[in-house]
């Protein structure tokens, strides 16, 4: 089965906004994944946000007095992602409670991944998603009235097309996020130990990682400290010798690369 593209018009689109695409997260979770070589796939219904919520929720009326429930539930897994390359507001929410970790990640080794996955599993869609930021009145709604800035050419609310459409909603106040969604989406319901989530692993993380940012407010000695037991990690990696090793380095976003000068 083909990756879905929904708000890029193909992949060529989704590969031409830049080489490179970006994962925030905390550090016990960064550590998980390049240890298992993966990334998470959560369980939308636990997002935060009762907008980013509100379709998978909603009950739908169908005019004869009759509801039912969104066609996706509990059948839908997503991971987020950025394309901007350093954003503060997401240093800040992923090191509130935790060291804040940043994948540089290769964008076409991850679409060609996605889809040599979705190739291999006839059960699963895989939709790549940019986000579409909305004021919270227009989310708000009949689903036939919601003002896109890319419309499906049709407005039949039950193809799959239109679902991913829906869940690429987000509230304006969120736009600097430039977020993209990995939607996976199974035929049938998901079994019990995937209800919270799953792990979508790569044959080699140090292909699709390029580089791993460390939080910028690290201390001298905790940057040290996190690029030693990183690199212990991605050393074990065994990979073909035409694939470099993944880099670890501290973000600069806070560091002044000129003397503190100011003309008066």
């Amino acid at each position: 089965m083909a990756i879905h593209y929904i708000n890029f018009a193909d992949k060529d689109e989704f590969l031409a906004g830049g080489k490179f695409i970006y994962k925030f997260m905390p550090l016990e979770n960064a550590l998980r994944s390049l240890k298992d070589r993966y990334l998470w796939l959560a369980n939308p219904e636990s997002w935060k946000d009762p907008f980013e919520r509100r379709f998978i929720d909603a009950k739908y009326a169908n005019g004869k007095g009759k509801l039912r429930s969104f066609a996706w539930k509990n059948k839908i897994l997503c991971t987020c992602l950025t394309e901007t390359a350093s954003c503060e507001a997401y240093w800040k929410i992923y090191s509130a409670k935790d060291i804040a970790i940043e994948f540089v990640i290769d964008r076409e080794y991850l679409a060609n991944c996605l889809e040599m996955f979705a190739n291999a599993n006839s059960n699963l869609d895989i939709y790549i998603v940019k986000v579409e930021y909305m004021r919270t009145d227009d989310i708000r709604k009949d689903l036939t009235s919601i003002p896109f800035k890319n419309p499906l050419p049709h407005k039949n609310v039950n193809t799959d097309d239109f679902r991913a459409k829906l869940l690429s909603l987000k509230r304006l106040a969120y736009s600097y996020e430039n977020e993209v969604r990995i939607i996976l989406v199974s035929k049938t319901k998901l079994p019990l130990d995937r209800k919270d989530g799953m792990m979508l692993q790569f044959p080699y993380f140090s292909q699709m990682v390029k580089t791993i940012k460390l939080d910028p407010e690290n201390g001298t000695e905790t940057e040290l400290l996190l690029k030693s037991y990183f690199t212990s990690i991605i050393e074990k990696e065994i990979l073909p010798t035409s694939i470099p090793k993944c880099k670890v380095e501290q973000s600069q976003l806070y560091r002044n690369k000129s003397a503190n000068i100011i003309n008066i």
